[in-house]
């Protein structure tokens, strides 16, 4: 780390020793042995210390133990109701929680995703218009005094764009833009190597973007806006009404898979108002590449197909010419609770606790703020050289 970095021995030293006293990193029993005399070998905690990531959604929440290194243990995962009051969703998060630690597991730090927007000054949630419950709470210091652990609250896409960054396709990038299309429709862009905040965080809600004047009205009171014509709860909503009955993207998909349900129609509608903000996207931010996460782009191979041809019909050549589009192959569900953990694995790496995720960063790396060393080791097997 030393040599990669440039950084002194002795800080790296005492940076690994404030890592390991934070229970982020262990020292191994074993020695590296190259030139010169035998190394200590370090990993980011696993199996012995953990975080928890929790994904709080409109109708259900999900509670995933990981290891610092981003390996989610599936077998402890906990689902429940999301309340409708926010004193019954605190009380509910801390019994799960006590339940989890009398199973005599040791817990350093909860991440926490949330639909909506975060005030990155005072960490309150301004608006998270499925959630109403969330609306001008501080809902990560109220979670703490609860539950006695460092909490980090992000907004989903932040947490999907440090799941991506920390453990996913984006760790050699510099200028890239995620786009999520499940519940709304939201973007996370990095532009030369920073992540894009906005004034007071609220930066990225391209779905509220008007593209009907005269369109359904959105869940932010407008009309006509992107998110209501191409995401996945737009797709299941149309089938639900054409059905009678109310039925999620999973189930939508199942139906469609199986040949019972002939939804091209809805399909291709929705693929093509999200070529419309995958096309804008790439004209206003010029990115590397553009990932893609949700479902309904899945479901036929050739929806994929219509919406990079209708992206290059829209976007500028020259701005298209050096950018790829990725349809992420994880689920949507997998990578929100990869979210979770990445937020508290990143604010436990960074001595400025509280800013969250005020830089991306790239493992293994060390960074100065301050005057103060801060480092973040990507993962186990990188860690052990």
């Amino acid at each position: 780390m030393a040599q990669q970095t440039g950084i002194s021995y002795p800080t790296v030293s005492k940076i690994l020793a404030d890592l390991v006293a934070a229970k982020v990193v262990d020292e191994q029993d074993e020695e590296y042995i190259g030139f010169g005399r035998p190394a200590k070998v370090y990993q980011l905690a696993s199996e012995v210390r953990a975080v928890l990531g929790l994904v709080i959604g409109p109708v259900n929440c999900e509670l995933v133990v990981s290891g610092c290194d981003g390996r989610i243990r599936d077998e402890s995962t906990c689902r429940f109701r999301t309340p409708r009051r926010f004193s019954t969703l605190i009380k509910t998060i801390g019994k799960r929680l006590k339940q989890m630690q009398g199973e005599g597991e040791e817990f350093i730090g909860l991440g926490v995703t949330v639909p909506g927007l975060i005030d990155r000054e005072t960490e309150e949630i301004v608006k998270s218009p499925n959630i109403p419950q969330l609306d001008g709470k501080r809902f990560g210091a109220e979670l703490e005094q609860v539950i006695g652990l460092p909490v980090a609250v992000v907004q989903c896409m932040h947490g999907l764009f440090l799941a991506e960054r920390m453990f996913g396709e984006a760790r050699d990038l510099n200028n890239f833009l995620l786009l999520n299309y499940n519940g709304g429709l939201g973007i996370a862009v990095c532009n030369d190597d920073q992540l894009m905040y906005g004034s007071n965080g609220l930066a990225g809600e391209l779905g509220h973007t008007t593209v009907d004047v005269e369109g359904p009205v959105c869940g932010c009171g407008n009309r006509g806006c992107l998110e209501t014509f191409a995401t996945d709860k737009v797709v299941a909503e149309s089938v639900s009404r054409r059905l009678g009955k109310n039925l999620d993207i999973s189930e939508a998909a199942q139906l469609h898979a199986g040949g019972e349900l002939d939804i091209d129609d809805i399909l291709e509608r929705a693929v093509d108002y999200l070529a419309i903000g995958v096309a804008s996207a790439v004209n206003i931010f010029n990115p590397e590449v553009v990932f893609l996460h949700g479902r309904f782009l899945h479901l036929q191979d050739r929806l994929f197909d219509r919406l990079c041809e209708q992206v290059r019909q829209r976007a500028l050549a020259a701005t298209l010419e050096q950018c790829r589009i990725i349809r992420v192959n994880q689920r949507t569900q997998e990578s929100e609770r990869a979210g979770a953990v990445a937020a508290i694995v990143h604010q436990l790496t960074i001595r400025g606790g509280k800013q969250g995720v005020d830089r991306c960063i790239r493992g293994p790396k060390i960074e100065v703020h301050d005057g103060a060393a801060n480092c973040f080791v990507e993962s186990s097997s990188q860690a052990r050289e």
